[in-house]
């Protein structure tokens, strides 16, 4: 991966210059870790949405590799928020900063945020660290998942209400970025079809998986269109299984 976003809060990145291990650090962390991939992708979509998407990153699977990424480069895990509380616990610290790496949903990056502050009025850390997935990186995780972009502009409203220098990065997908950047750059393809692409060769491979394991399909194949072809035809492959037929079908033939 990649540090592709910065958004400093209340001076962090001053803080966070005159510390410069920290940063190298962190940078060196998040160069090091790869997207971690689900063994099994999932395919949704929702009703607002024109096509199907394809979940593919496995946000427990990223958190590990990070988890151990930090504690190979020898950061403290889990320290203290408050003396008064050991139960609230920040992910990583060194030098007096803490660093939270959050991949769940959209609103636990408050939940960080209030942990910084308590910290810094406390007098244990200078600097708050947050780390989060970009919005690419978000929207093949799950839905409703934190994303820099979000984090960046609602930190901007509530500026006056968190008092506590903090530095949010915003990391993506190193492989993603770079072939979607030289596909655009050579005219090859757009981001819409880099994605159409996978989501393709997803459902294909969900297609021979159902058939392998015994599944009888009456509809098309699992290929995806505009017309969310991917969603029907799970739903009739779940009601063949069943032995019975769809809603849509019983109603076309009355």
């Amino acid at each position: 991966m990649r540090v592709v976003g910065l958004h400093s809060h209340w001076g962090g990145r001053k803080v966070l210059a005159a510390k410069p291990g920290v940063g190298s650090s962190i940078k060196r962390i998040v160069e090091r870790c790869p997207v971690i991939l689900r063994a099994s992708p999932f395919v949704r979509k929702q009703r607002w949405e024109k096509a199907p998407r394809v979940f593919d990153v496995s946000n427990v699977g990223l958190n590990r590799t990070l988890n151990q990424a930090f504690l190979e480069d020898r950061w403290e895990r889990q320290p203290s928020v408050t003396p008064a509380n050991k139960r609230y616990r920040a992910d990583f610290s060194r030098e007096r900063v803490h660093v939270e790496v959050e991949l769940a949903n959209s609103g636990r990056w408050y939940a960080d945020a209030m942990k910084f502050m308590i910290s810094h009025t406390a007098g244990l850390i200078d600097l708050g660290i947050l780390i989060v997935p970009m919005y690419n990186l978000a929207r093949r995780i799950n839905y409703d998942i934190v994303r820099f972009e979000r984090v960046s502009e609602e930190m901007s409203y509530i500026a006056t209400a968190f008092k506590v220098p903090i530095y949010v990065l915003g990391v993506d997908d190193d492989v993603a970025v770079c072939s979607t950047r030289r596909a655009e750059a050579e005219g090859l393809a757009s981001p819409r079809e880099a994605r159409q692409g996978l989501l393709a060769e997803t459902c294909e491979g969900l297609g021979e998986g159902r058939e392998a394991r015994g599944w009888e399909s009456h509809a098309k194949p699992l290929v995806p269109d505009h017309r969310g072809t991917v969603l029907r035809d799970h739903v009739l492959l779940r009601y063949a299984h069943q032995g019975r037929q769809s809603p849509g079908t019983q109603a076309g033939r009355r």
